[in-house]
Order: structure tokens, then C-alpha cells, then sequence
């Protein structure tokens, strides 16, 4: 569902006849058709520099920028254009696409309902703002946007695929069945939709996690477990983290998750610690608003400032990635049936690893992970145990509702919490994203930086 293209669009020229331009106007134009976007671009600005408020110039200079790929600079003279005529609906259209591919989704949301008010059939304006709601995951609105863009284009795969996927996400479980028969008709009409493909797999792998849900809700487990021996690599961190993990004692209750102290050896940690990068090369860490406070690291961007310590975090992230801790993982939390069961339905397990530092101020409401997560480790990394309030919190709902809500965040309100896993130096939290796995970070009185690596293990 990614928004861009250099496909030349037709559209109904809106530029009044002016002696000023004409020339640079008709060539840019035509050169726009050839898809020569760097000439039409030229010519437009000439033109604009002799008739800066022709209308319509701005409007052609936009969509040239536009399609050249230049969205940004697009901007400015879609701004205009909007301005010099507010009653068009296309000049609103493009800088509404142009908002968009600028990674300003809520800003181009404004500009298609605006384009739609003038021309409610304006069905390119329907498929950009299904583009733009998709990015902020108004599922509803998805929806039924999507069933105004079939009314004028009955036959369009990304308006059904847009539709099943929303259902999809929305993990209403009484209308997946909908949502397959939706995504079906999009590869009707075209067998090699991306969008509706990947959907597709979406959907069965919702499926698979509601199987494997109700298998793990359905075990047998005594309320502290230890996992079995298995043979692993006989040297290096892998083996040394694996060893940790597979020594975990496991609680099933609410949830099955363990919390270990000691995890790496103390040499190494210290030598974590002393490797973390600074903070002005933190970027963002996740896209979701709900961890807008939370910032990642870039290992190619760190290598450039110093080498010697982002090597250390990629070879510790390849460890990580191993299958000895990725085995240790899954038998530690017992989770060797469901790993198997899953492979049966063509899927396996993948981990990954990475460095975060939650900033001052983040907070985590009560949720449980995305049903692509098999489950997860929290390390914590602090500098001292100054602050053991700031661990992952487990938490039961106290409205007694069960019901399939993974990557929906909720009000602290309807939850209790349990426990918190202590942030200590050199201590874990892990558990399986089955079952009432709700978790998340408490308010904390004493803002901190709070450093932890991720591991995580995706079903793919």
C-alpha cells in the first residue's frame, strides 16, 4: 500500500491562455507526457518566473515535481496552486499525494477531504486518502472509504485488498472470513497484487496465531517449569547467553515468562555498557505513536563515529540471531510444541536483535504484542539499580474480557498489575505472546533514560 509511482497521470490542463510562459508551458507539458520530468520541470519554472500567479502553472510545476520524485520540493508551489484556486479540486488532490510520499500523512488527509467536498467523484482522491488513513491506521475509516472508492471504481484490487486488510488488522475474529473473500476478489482482478498478497499471508498468519492461542491455552503446565537439556554450540556468548536462558525458572502465571539476574558474564556487560552509543545518533525507534518516546541506533551510522564499538553490538547481534539462544528461548518458555506446530503450517521462527533507549518521559500502556511476535526478551541495561520501578509490568484485565486485541494498547484503568520485572543491571524479562500476555511500563515519578536491548522472535 506505498504511495508513489512515476506513471504520467492524465489530467485536464487548467492554465488560461497568457502570452507570458505559453511556450515553456506547452513544451513542459509535453515533455511531462514523455516523462521527461527534469526538462518539464524547467520549463514550468521559467514560466513561473514570468507569471508566478497564472492559474495553473503552480499546479502543472507540483504534479512535475511530484512525479519526479521530488515531493518535498512539491510542496510549496501545490500550496500555492490551492491557494491561487481553492475551488480546484485537483490542485487540492496533489498536494494531498504530495503530503503523503513527504511522510505527512495527517497533512494530506486534510487536503483529499478537501479535494473530495469539491469533487465527491474524484476517484484518484479516494485511493490516496485510503493511502493516507492506512499510514495512521484509522481502520474504520479504511473501510468505509474504501466502499465510496468501489462505487466509482468497481474493479479496483487495492480498494478490496484496502478493505480486507483492514479487517484483518482490526483482528475482529468473527470477520476474517470477510476479509479473505475481499482480498480473493482483488487477486481476481489482479493476480499479482502486492498489496493483496501480502495481506494474504497476514491473514494466515492471524489464523495460525489463533491456533496456536488456543493450544497454549489449552496445555497442561505446572505453574514453574524447566526446560530440557539440549546440545548447543560449546563456546562464545551464544552458547554462554543460551546456557542463562535454559537455566531461567518459568511461571505460567498470568502468562508464561521468566525474569533472570546474571545474564551476561560481568566482563561482559561491563564491556556493553561501555559500548553504547550516544545519544546523538539515536533515530526512532518504532513508528507506532505509542512509542513515540523510544529510540534506536543505527550501526552503519555508529561505525562512521566508531567502529570498533558498532562492531561489537553487530557481532552480539549476530549471536543473538543464533539458533542456540533461539532454541534455549523456546524450550525455556515451553514452546517447543508450538514452534513444531506452526512449521507444520509452512512457517518458522526468525529473532532479531536491537539496542533501544526509551527517553525520559516513555511510558508503556497495558497490551499485548502483535500476533506476528512468538514472544520476546526484554534486556535491561541500566548504568545502577537506582531504578527498579522502571521493569517491564505484567498485568491481568480486570473487566474479564478475552478476546484477540495483540498490538492494541489500553488504559492502565482496566488492568491490575501483577508484577514488575525489577530494572536491575544485567537482568531479563521473557516471555511467550500466548495466552493473557498483557505487559507494559508503568508511569514512572523519576523520568530516566532506559536503556534495554530487544529480542525479539517473529513467526514469518
Amino acid at each position: 500500500m506505498s504511495e508513489g509511482g512515476t506513471s504520467v497521470e492524465k489530467f485536464q490542463a487548467t492554465a488560461q491562455p497568457s502570452d507570458a510562459g505559453d511556450a515553456d508551458v506547452r513544451q513542459g507539458r509535453a515533455l511531462l507526457q514523455r516523462r521527461d520530468y527534469a526538462g518539464a520541470i524547467d520549463c514550468f519554472r521559467r514560466a513561473a518566473q514570468m507569471a508566478p500567479d497564472r492559474i495553473g502553472l503552480q499546479l502543472d510545476l507540483g504534479r512535475a515535481l511530484r512525479l519526479a520524485g521530488n515531493s518535498k520540493s512539491a510542496l510549496t508551489p501545490l500550496q500555492q496552486a490551492t491557494a491561487l484556486e481553492p475551488h480546484n479540486a485537483d490542485a487540492h488532490y496533489e498536494l494531498g499525494r504530495a503530503f503523503l510520499i513527504s511522510g505527512r500523512p495527517e497533512a494530506g488527509e486534510r487536503s483529499l477531504l478537501r479535494a473530495i467536498a469539491l469533487n465527491p467523484a474524484h476517484a484518484p482522491a479516494f485511493q490516496a486518502l485510503a493511502r493516507c488513513l492506512w499510514r495512521l491506521q484509522r481502520l474504520t475509516r479504511i473501510e468505509s472509504i474504501a466502499e465510496r472508492w468501489l462505487d466509482l471504481a468497481p474493479d479496483t484490487a487495492e480498494a478490496f485488498a484496502m478493505k480486507g486488510g483492514a479487517i484483518i488488522k482490526s483482528q475482529v475474529v468473527a470477520r476474517l472470513d470477510e476479509a479473505a473473500r475481499l482480498l480473493a476478489k482483488a487477486l481476481s482482478v489482479e493476480p499479482g497484487n502486492a498489496a493483496a498478497q501480502g495481506l494474504s499471508r497476514d491473514l494466515a498468519r492471524v489464523r495460525l496465531f489463533l491456533e496456536l492461542d488456543r493450544a497454549y491455552r489449552a496445555s497442561a503446565g505446572a505453574t514453574s517449569l524447566r526446560p530440557p537439556d539440549r546440545p548447543g554450540a560449546s563456546d562464545g556468548i551464544a552458547a554462554e547467553l543460551a546456557r542463562r536462558i535454559r537455566e531461567a525458572q518459568t511461571s505460567r502465571q498470568p502468562f508464561s515468562h521468566f525474569y533472570l539476574e546474571r545474564v551476561f558474564p560481568a566482563a561482559f556487560y561491563e564491556q556493553m555498557m561501555a559500548s553504547r552509543p550516544p545519544m546523538d545518533l539515536a533515530v526512532a525507534g518504532a513508528v507506532d505513536a505509542n512509542y513515540r518516546d523510544r529510540k534506536g541506533f543505527d550501526l552503519a551510522i555508529f561505525a562512521e563515529r566508531d567502529a570498533a564499538k558498532a562492531r561489537f553490538w553487530q557481532q552480539l547481534y549476530a549471536a543473538m540471531k543464533s539458533e542456540p539462544v533461539l532454541d534455549a528461548f523456546i524450550d525455556a518458555l515451553q514452546g517447543r510444541a508450538l514452534s513444531d506446530l506452526l512449521r507444520t503450517r509452512g512457517f518458522r521462527l526468525e529473532a532479531d536483535a536491537r539496542l533501544l533507549c526509551d527517553v525520559q518521559g516513555y511510558v508503556l500502556t497495558p497490551h499485548k504484542d502483535h500476533c506476528a511476535r512468538f514472544g520476546s526478551i526484554v534486556f535491561n541495561l541500566p548504568d545502577a539499580p537506582d531504578h527498579p520501578e522502571a521493569g517491564t509490568s505484567v498485568y491481568v484485565r480486570t473487566d474479564g474480557l478475552n478476546q484477540l486485541d495483540n498490538g492494541w494498547h489500553h488504559d492502565f484503568a482496566r488492568f491490575r498489575r501483577v508484577a514488575t520485572a525489577t530494572y536491575l543491571p544485567n537482568s531479563a524479562f521473557g516471555f511467550l505472546n500466548f495466552g493473557d500476555a498483557y505487559h507494559g511500563v508503568e508511569p514512572l515519578k523519576q523520568p530516566i533514560d532506559r536503556w534495554n536491548m530487544q529480542y525479539t522472535v517473529r513467526i514469518v
